[in-house]
């Protein structure tokens, strides 16, 4: 048995590994995806579901950042004395809005990390 700190994951459905190279487990080939050695109904179904929620929050974290980018756009705007009132309620709303949006993407992100 060869060491596996020194070797690379094989994950294809060859019968013996290359040389320098080692099976690896469910785990290794999901982050080297290559699940071909597994196939994806033979792989654990709780690894994939954490693999696909890494996915998603990175996702929603990009989200998170322009609606943050958004808000200080507005807060900007808001504090510059050059805008009239009718801009200001509009600037409101949209406040408003982006903080309901900013919310919403918050909840999922802690509901897909538990």
């Amino acid at each position: 048995m060869t060491d596996r700190r020194k070797t690379r994951v094989d994950c294809s459905c060859k019968k013996e590994p290359s040389r320098g190279y080692h099976f690896g487990s469910m785990r290794e080939c999901l982050e080297a995806d290559k699940i071909g050695r597994y196939g994806k109904y033979r792989i654990d179904k709780i690894l994939l579901e954490e693999k696909e929620n890494e996915k998603n929050i990175d996702k929603l974290y990009i989200e998170l950042a322009g609606i943050r980018g958004t808000l200080s756009r507005i807060n900007r705007k808001f504090q510059s004395s050059k805008i009239t009132k009718e801009e200001q309620r509009e600037l409101k709303k949209q406040y408003e809005k982006n903080m309901e949006e900013l919310r919403r993407v918050g909840h999922q992100i802690n509901s897909l990390k538990k």
